[in-house]
């Protein structure tokens, strides 16, 4: 009896040790580098960037709407929204959104790392187009206006940097920056060079801040602002939240009409740089 019930036994007991060893993972244990900073430095060092500076080991573990503007906007919200997160679990929850975001940090420094001029001395892109150093000064484009929170300057001793710290939700204040924004890209203009407007996609934050650029610069109103960035850029898109701020802004600077004078000069400054935008005008 004894020796039948003996391998029975030994195998039960060796499944045991299997799941103990499997188990669940430690999520108190923290990889000795953040994901999507692992996979900025390497695609710096591609690019042939020099000396990298070396990432903050101890920063925080990023929040997880960080990256909700990168994916699909049907998915986004299902994929990376917090409060679905927190069914997953914190922890693992933020490694699953570092991970989606070196995946797409990637996949835009491949597909998506060409600068979208939409005026003279001011362009549009996302993260992709920051890791190209060459493309950036071959355009004189001297200043990199980062919106984004997890993204850092990729070659600070090559460029001036700007960052807002912002997510991508409808709850960010945006608008509490725009001022400050101007300031810089007309900076970046007065001193001879250009100025680089990314977040992550390329689609929401960074897209914000020109439009609102656009509006305050020209009295343009917000439909004309984003016609004009669409027609460079036409994966655009805005989140809900955004999209309030820049109505409220365009009616704290007088309605959707333009001043003639500088609408005149808009009109021509299109023509000049882009004939055919007139006729999105």
């Amino acid at each position: 009896m004894d020796a039948r019930l003996g391998a029975p036994r030994r195998l039960l007991q060796t499944r045991e040790t299997v799941a103990c060893r499997i188990g669940p993972p430690d999520i108190r244990r923290k990889p000795s580098r953040p994901v999507l900073s692992l996979f900025l430095s390497a695609l710096r060092a591609r690019e042939g960037s020099g000396s990298v500076p070396p990432p903050n080991h101890s920063r925080q573990r990023r929040e997880s709407n960080e990256g909700q503007e990168t994916l699909d906007p049907r998915r986004s919200a299902a994929i990376l929204d917090s409060s679905k997160m927190s069914l997953i679990g914190g922890e693992h929850g933020n490694r699953i959104t570092a991970c989606l975001q070196a995946f797409y940090a990637i996949k835009y420094a491949n597909e998506d790392n060409v600068p979208c001029k939409i005026e003279e001395g001011l362009f549009l892109g996302s993260v992709g187009v920051a890791l190209k150093k060459e493309v950036l000064k071959s355009l004189n484009i001297t200043h990199i206006l980062i919106v984004a929170k997890s993204l850092d300057p990729a070659f600070p001793n090559d460029f001036v940097y700007k960052k807002i710290e912002v997510l991508d939700t409808p709850d960010t204040n945006l608008q509490e920056y725009f001022d400050e924004c101007f300031s810089f890209i007309d900076e970046a203009k007065r001193a001879g060079g250009g100025v680089l407007v990314h977040c992550f996609a390329g689609r929401s934050r960074s897209v914000t801040i020109i439009a609102a650029y656009l509006m305050k610069k020209y009295q343009m109103s917000l439909s004309h602002a984003l016609s004009l960035v669409r027609s460079k850029r036409p994966q655009i898109a805005p989140n809900r939240g955004f999209m309030t701020q820049l109505e409220n802004y365009g009616k704290s600077l007088g309605g959707a009409y333009c001043y003639v004078l500088s609408y005149a000069v808009f009109i021509l400054e299109v023509k000049i740089l882009n004939p055919l935008m007139f006729f999105y005008i």
